[in-house]
Formats: C-alpha cells, structure tokens, sequence
C-alpha cells in the first residue's frame, strides 16, 4: 500500500485577546458653578453698572463700594485706582462687614485703615459689599475698577441630593 501524503498550507483562525474591566463608584459626583461679577458701585443698592466708576473731577473724598454681584463668595479682589493729571490716592476701607458713615468715619467705629491699590484680600460674601474711600492728591478724574481671577474666587459649597 502505497499512500500519498500531502501537504497543504491551511488558513489558520487568527486569535485575538482583550481585557475589559468595569468599574463602578458609588460616591456622588459633585459639580457647581457660579458666577462671580464684582464691580465698583456707589451705593449698596446699585445695579452692575458693567464698567469701572469715574469720578467727576474733583479734589473731595469719595465714599464708594465693591459689590459681588455674583452667586459666589470671592476671597479676595484686584483693585485698580487712576487719575488724570497724575494724582496720587489714599485709599481706605473700614472693617469688614462695616460702611463709612462719612469720610474718614466707619459705622463700627474704629478707624479706617488705609491700603494701596492692587490686590487686596477681603472676602465678599454673594450679594455683599466692602465700603471703600479713596482721596485723590489733587483735583482729577479718577477711574477705579475692579476685577476677580479664578484663583480669587472662594469654592462654593455643594449639596450632594
């Protein structure tokens, strides 16, 4: 007996792998927003007036506020104060949660305190104010804005339901 062997290549099935993994957590994820508009108003119950206060000319003290017009609560803000015919400022505020009564003179009493322009660290509650005054060298047309990065902004705190 004579038999024949025959070789013949053959398509193998190509073979494939994958890992799959599931993963579950059952914490809540929590997310919030907020917004947090700030500006330069001359009464506590003024709307955002959306552009800086400029003053009419004059050598007086001026009596204003920073608002948050925003739903959260800013730690701090960066407060911007020039004038025309290169005045100077003395610029004031009272203690927190206090108003100027009249220049130079806070309803809780004690006494102003005065700071320089630039970033200033005093939280502002949603909806509150800081009551500020500032004093110009001569007589000018001042011009102070306000203006809050992320990195100024207090975390608002969130309800997982």
């Amino acid at each position: 007996m004579f038999g024949a062997l025959v070789i013949a290549p053959q398509a193998l099935d190509s073979a494939s792998a994958s890992a799959s993994a599931n993963a579950f957590n059952s914490s809540a994820l929590s997310v919030a927003s907020g917004k947090y508009p700030v500006a330069v108003v001359t009464t506590t119950g003024a709307a955002n007036p959306l552009a800086a206060y400029v003053s009419p000319t004059s050598s007086a003290t001026r009596l204003f506020y920073v608002k948050n017009f925003g739903t959260v609560a800013i730690k701090a803000f960066t407060l911007s104060v020039t004038g025309t015919n290169s005045a100077t400022f003395v610029i004031r505020r009272c203690s927190i949660g206090a108003n100027f009564t009249a220049v130079n003179t806070c309803s809780d009493a004690l006494t102003p305190v005065t700071i320089s322009a630039g970033a200033l660290t005093l939280s502002i509650a949603s909806g509150a104010t800081q009551s500020l005054q500032f004093a110009p060298s001569k007589s000018t047309v001042a011009t102070v804005s306000v203006s809050v990065s992320t990195s100024q902004v207090r975390a608002p705190v969130v309800t997982n339901s």
